[in-house]
């Protein structure tokens, strides 16, 4: 008798908990709201005419390189120009008053104006040759144009010989690169593994991750960070970026791969990553393909960019639908807290492919007829309940697919 009921108070505690625990989620749910992007202003003015050449996205569409700051109070559009030199806009005046000059047998791929002593600007060599086997061209100046090509030092001690470093490291041309108190982070070139998952995958040790320390020279390879929950028989390719990478609210690297609803965030110090879930409430977990010969095609969706708005204490993390799928081009917006707690998502935000963020303004540059123009957007929260802003996005992606397959 004593057993019955202590099961039957077990079982009493057990469900009002399970309900309590459903309430307050759906307590949680009813308080979440929809986000909108919503435009402030366009600033266009015509490229300085008195200074010679044209903006790097001029000749290569979509690499939008460009950074955003204050200097000495002027609101400055740094971008460059002939992919040798560095131009500094004042936005207000909008006239070019400050250039840099990088060597002229170097194309510029991307930069980064840390401060007036530290501009991150990555390039490759117009004559491929002697520096081939470089594992990334940086050229480290200051607001003058002093500086000097960095030297490297490659850490492989740790590494067994059958380890593939695949150098050099990539250099994204369509997000602002990443960089914290002189420690410059890289992908290697992931996009040459395309049998992840295979027997030759599982063999071999691939180093996916590095940083670049610009005080000791040295680089050093995470052997922590690999493609999760990848096991023989599991299988994932993509022709997208297969990891994408920012600053967490930690000041860490922070990884999103390609088919993982799972951050991870690297300790770089001691090499040590820990984990964090934010995924998308409007698609289902991104399965594997059916097997390793299969293409790429056949993922129902990416996930792209993950991107931290440190003034607002905010993550941006993208994710691309699959065309063949859903019959069109679709890209969702997952938002979340500096704790990644889920605040809301949308379909196809109006964002440009390259973008900043500065104080409640998400600043984007393009250039197009002999003009630069600067974007200047704001992310705002709506007072409409976000679930049924979420069913409406289901149920347009569902008459998609069902149309697709007509």
């Amino acid at each position: 008798m004593k057993n019955l009921v202590f099961i039957l108070i077990a079982f009493s505690l057990f469900f009002v908990l399970s309900c309590s625990n459903k309430s307050a989620n759906k307590v949680q749910n009813e308080d979440l709201k929809v986000y909108q992007i919503e435009d402030v202003k366009l600033v266009s003015f015509p490229l300085d005419s008195t200074k010679n050449g044209k903006p790097l996205d001029a000749e290569m569409f979509f690499n939008r390189v460009f950074d955003y700051c204050y200097i000495d109070n002027i609101e400055t559009l740094i971008i460059p120009i002939n992919r040798d030199r560095l131009a500094f806009y004042d936005i207000n005046s909008q006239k070019e008053y400050h250039s840099i000059e990088i060597l002229k047998d170097r194309d510029i791929l991307n930069f980064s104006f840390v401060n007036k002593d530290s501009i991150f600007v990555f390039y490759e060599i117009n004559e491929f040759n002697n520096d081939k086997n470089e594992p990334v061209c940086i050229h480290l100046v200051n607001y003058n144009g002093e500086g000097k090509v960095c030297e490297y030092n490659i850490d492989t001690l740790n590494f067994e010989e059958n380890t593939d470093l695949r150098l050099p490291f990539v250099v994204d041309t369509d997000l602002q690169p990443t960089i914290i108190n002189g420690n410059v982070f890289f992908m290697t070139q992931t996009s040459r593994i395309d049998n992840i998952g295979s027997n030759e995958y599982l063999k071999k040790h691939f180093p996916l991750f590095a940083y670049y320390n610009s005080n000791t020279k040295n680089i050093k390879f995470s052997k922590s960070i690999e493609f999760p929950h990848i096991k023989e028989n599991v299988f994932y390719n993509t022709y997208f970026r297969k990891i994408r990478y920012c600053l967490s609210s930690n000041n860490l690297p922070l990884l999103r791969f390609f088919y993982s609803s799972t951050l991870y965030e690297w300790d770089y110090i001691n090499d040590k990553v820990s984990s964090h879930t934010l995924n998308s409430k409007v698609i289902d977990s991104i399965k594997p393909l059916p097997n390793e010969n299969s293409l790429p095609q056949s993922l129902e969706a990416v996930y792209g960019s993950i991107l931290y708005d440190k003034y607002n204490e905010m993550y941006y993390s993208f994710v691309h639908l699959n065309e063949v799928v859903y019959g069109n081009y679709y890209t969702l917006l997952i938002l979340a807290d500096k704790d990644f707690n889920y605040l809301g998502e949308m379909l196809n935000p109006n964002l440009g492919g390259n973008f900043e963020f500065y104080e409640d303004n998400i600043i984007s540059y393009y250039y197009s007829n002999d003009s630069i123009h600067v974007s200047y957007q704001t992310l705002k929260k709506t007072d409409k309940p976000l679930q049924p802003y979420l069913d409406s996005i289901k149920g347009v992606l569902d008459n998609q697919i069902e149309k697709n397959k007509k």
